[in-house]
């Protein structure tokens, strides 16, 4: 599959994953696409290798993925 199917499912998902509809993590649903949409990004930036600087961390994916464009 190519990245841009990856980048079209992230823009359909990243709306209910990201405002979920019930407080806090209660939205069970919500958080499962966070979850999904995070470990996506993750490897679509390559940080399951373990020469990437940022190997096994999370953090700022999505504000990468926003800088970039919609892309990483």
């Amino acid at each position: 599959m190519s990245s841009s199917y990856f980048h079209d499912w992230i823009s359909d998902i990243a709306p209910q994953a990201m405002q979920p509809v019930l407080p806090e993590a209660q939205d069970t649903e919500a958080m499962m696409d966070r979850v999904i949409l995070l470990e996506l990004l993750y490897h679509l930036d390559k940080r399951h290798d373990q020469r990437h600087p940022q190997h096994n961390t999370y953090t700022g994916l999505w504000e990468k993925f926003h800088e970039n464009g919609n892309h990483l």
